[in-house]
């Protein structure tokens, strides 16, 4: 019995360092993202870089089945991903969308709602201690 207590508790240990593991690498690509923004680098390819890499990471947890997926099913990937408010989530569509399919100029009006929006994203992982069960 306790050989199977202690089991437990190691499992569920590990499966709590896993999850929190999950959670730094969602937050270090929106936090490099933001790093690059606002060292100067160009507001359009930094951010496609961060849709870019998050599609990899997304593919690689077997949340996205290909990567040409649309902004949209890349939004229902990161939902059940990471559990972050629809605020944000709507933040992240609009920024990649702009990024992705716009042919208009980015400026520093867009910088600056990338900044808030991956700042935003950053701080709510920051605050889960867990990913919920999927």
């Amino acid at each position: 019995m306790a050989v199977l207590v202690i089991g437990g508790i190691v499992a569920a240990v590990i499966l709590r360092k896993r999850q929190s593991e999950e959670l730094k690498e969602f937050a270090d690509i929106f936090s490099y993202t933001a790093e690059l923004l606002a060292a100067g680098d160009s507001v359009r390819e930094s951010i496609f870089n961060c849709y870019e890499s998050l599609v990899i990471l997304l593919m690689n947890r077997g949340f996205l089945r290909r990567d040409f997926e649309t902004v949209r099913e890349f939004e229902m990937a990161i939902r059940k991903a990471i559990p972050i408010s629809e605020e944000a989530i709507s933040s992240l569509d609009s920024m990649f969308e702009e990024a992705r399919y716009s042919r208009n100029e980015m400026s520093n009006e867009h910088k600056s709602q990338a900044q808030e929006s991956l700042t935003t994203v950053v701080n709510e992982i920051n605050q889960l201690d867990m990913i919920p069960a999927r």
